[in-house]
């Protein structure tokens, strides 16, 4: 009976007509002097659609979609088993309790937080989420790839994001430089540190690792690593 509620849902972009002769009062609106802006770079390409849930007919509510090509993760693991990340700037919060408690009114420039990560980013057009994680590695680590198997796919928020992002996991050579000219921000970012899992437990439990990605890309990787 499960299966066949869930099968017969589908979405449509939203129709504010419909909804209203249906009797429904969208959620989702557009707020007078909200700072909303579309992205015009093409290999990020990031778009907000608004749709609207129906069961057969019937429509039962809307909601956003934050649309993307999708992209690649890259894990790398040294002869040691040790894990590499990268040290990012990310615009997050330093203090939940403090973001609740402000929440709506919130102060940008309070924003900034240090996060160890694995290299990741957008795919580019025709590009698969695997090569698009191994152009990454090599980009953001300044390495060439030397090895790359998939670790599987993994969705950012399953409630908001239609796409998935491929995991791949692979070795990287240090002593060598990628021939393809990186992206000049990639300059910014430190060099890849290798980890052992003790220590990516310690930087956990510190709040240093919170990235979701590099977290999903880490228990897939325990995961088959362990699992027997």
């Amino acid at each position: 009976m499960g299966l066949e509620v869930v099968m017969a849902r589908k979405l449509a972009l939203v129709d504010v007509a419909r909804m209203s002769e249906a009797g429904k009062k969208p959620g989702w609106t557009s707020r007078p002097g909200a700072q909303v802006i579309a992205n015009e770079n093409p290999s990020i390409d990031t778009r907000v659609l608004h749709v609207m849930w129906c069961d057969a007919d019937k429509i039962l509510y809307d909601q956003i979609l934050r649309c993307e090509r999708g992209g690649g993760v890259f894990l790398p693991v040294d002869q040691d088993g040790k894990v590499g990340l990268l040290k990012q700037w990310r615009p997050q919060t330093q203090d939940m309790k403090a973001w609740q408690a402000s929440y709506p009114n919130m102060d940008v420039s309070l924003l900034g937080r240090e996060s160890w990560e694995l290299p990741r980013g957008f795919a580019k057009t025709g590009e698969t989420t695997a090569d698009t994680a191994v152009r990454e590695a090599q980009e953001e680590t300044r390495s060439v790839v030397t090895s790359a198997n998939n670790l599987g796919d993994v969705c950012d928020n399953t409630a908001f994001s239609p796409h998935l992002t491929g995991i791949q996991i692979g070795s990287i050579d240090m002593s060598k430089k990628p021939t393809d000219k990186p992206d000049p921000n990639e300059k910014l970012l430190a060099p890849v540190t290798f980890f052992t899992l003790l220590e990516l437990k310690q930087m956990v439990a510190r709040g240093e690792i919170y990235d979701g990605y590099t977290l999903a890309a880490l228990g897939l990787y325990f995961i088959q690593k362990y699992a027997k």
